[in-house]
């Protein structure tokens, strides 16, 4: 694995992505290793002034976009899960579009 971004007592930020969504507040999207669970998990999370605010991350579709955009340019997430993702598009777009 490589070095971690930030090291808490709970788990190591792997790699992240952010978006800005006014008044100084970000949403992340965070690649964490978990220490208690010994495995690698996803968080979303809001953030205003440098720090993380334990509320909902409330973001617009094209927000979330850009979000997963950065997320797959920035090494946030993984092969598995971007093919996983396709996989899941291309079984329900046709519903979706009509």
């Amino acid at each position: 694995m490589p070095e971690a971004l930030r090291k808490t007592s709970y788990a190591e930020l792997c790699a992240d992505a952010s978006v800005e969504v006014g008044g100084g507040a970000e949403v992340r999207l965070e690649r964490l290793w978990v220490k208690g669970r010994e495995e690698e998990v996803m968080r979303l999370s809001w953030w205003k002034d440098g720090r993380m605010v334990p509320r909902p991350a409330d973001l617009s579709e094209a927000q979330l976009i850009s979000l997963l955009e950065k997320g797959i340019t920035e090494g946030v997430v993984t092969p598995f899960f971007l093919r996983q993702l396709l996989g899941v598009m291309e079984r329900n777009a046709e519903a979706v579009l009509e």
